[in-house]
């Protein structure tokens, strides 16, 4: 857990901080392409001393860590004698993976020539989508409740059902929905 918890303090949290923010304090595509070319070379140079995590002043994006924190503290107290090697081990296997997943899904910007006009297109759209997963969040969410809700739902408004339902008495709305359950069940059979 240490180990997880540090590389947390190191990159996870300082990753979330730097993309994952407000409006008025976006970074553009452009310059988080560089920002994340840093973030690999930095994890580049730790995997042969992953050790060397304990001693950094500075995160992976290379902003001064908060000396204070108390829990950065207790997760710099080297492991017991016996554990070092694991420690190493498996902060060298998190290291090495998040690089590769890095490698993997920024190569093709790596590649690229920034140009001013590239860099005036991307000035606009966020460097996260974190609008887009509360959505989908919200929409599974509702989907495990009712799964067949959705998309009946939308049918129903299309062909004014439901306008047809609110027009109707509680009892005669009652009865036509009891009738069609047992339908609707049958048919997706």
């Amino acid at each position: 857990m240490q180990a997880v918890d540090l590389f947390g303090k190191l990159l996870y949290g300082p990753w979330v901080h730097r993309f994952y923010t407000s409006s008025e304090s976006e970074i553009s595509h452009v310059d988080a392409i560089g920002e994340i070319r840093g973030v690999l070379r930095g994890l580049r140079e730790r995997i042969s001393d992953p050790m060397s995590l304990f001693r950094m002043k500075v995160d992976l994006f290379g902003r001064d860590l908060n000396s204070s924190d108390r829990t950065l503290i207790l997760l710099r107290e080297l492991p017991l004698e016996d554990r070092i090697k694991l420690f190493t081990q498996m902060m060298k296997a998190i290291l090495q993976s998040t690089a590769q997943v890095l490698e993997r899904q920024y190569r093709k910007y790596f590649d690229l020539t920034i140009t001013n006009k590239l860099r005036e297109e991307t000035l606009s759209p966020r460097s996260h989508n974190i609008d887009a997963e509360k959505v989908t969040g919200m929409f599974s969410a509702l989907l495990d409740r009712a799964p067949h809700a959705t998309v009946g739902y939308l049918r129903s408004k299309k062909n004014r059902s439901m306008e047809y339902l609110d027009n109707l008495s509680h009892g005669q709305r009652e009865h036509v929905i009891q009738f069609v359950i047992p339908v609707a069940r049958n048919r997706k059979k």
